[in-house]
């Protein structure tokens, strides 16, 4: 993952511009990260979120980067 850091930043700000959303901290490894979000009021829950970073994560070359 840290090696495509470009489609990463990509995918996330693809999904932020759709759905907005604030990451308060972030951990990038190789193979996996780890996020704190902040969504915005009357937001339905992070569930809403997830299949599109999966699917823009998926179609930009990364492996899956939501489990």
């Amino acid at each position: 993952m840290v090696e495509k850091i470009d489609l990463l930043r990509a995918t996330l700000r693809y999904v932020k511009e759709r759905k907005p959303y604030r990451i308060n901290a972030i951990v990038i490894l190789p193979d996996h990260l780890h996020c704190i979000w902040t969504l915005p009021p009357g937001a339905r829950g992070l569930s809403v979120y997830m299949p599109e970073c999966r699917m823009v994560s998926l179609a930009m070359g990364l492996s899956n980067i939501v489990n």
